[in-house]
């Protein structure tokens, strides 16, 4: 399960923001998102490019991957 520590994200819309752009490529995931954390895991996709892709057409940037 891929999990990326993520820049940019500091309330509850930019926690929709990251699932909207998630679910619209991988429907079938699950998203755990940690504001404190600034940690996105996903579970139902090892596709950590693509998940990165989504990630960031929401205007957030992965800063790494992290061991999940």
């Amino acid at each position: 399960m891929p999990a990326f520590k993520v820049s940019g994200m500091s309330c509850g819309g930019c926690v929709t923001a990251i699932r909207k752009a998630i679910l619209t490529r991988y429907p079938q995931t699950e998203i755990d998102v940690d504001l404190r954390e600034g940690r996105v895991t996903i579970t139902g996709s090892e596709d950590a490019a693509g998940l990165t892709a989504a990630i960031e057409s929401a205007d957030f940037t992965v800063d790494r991957r992290l061991d999940s």
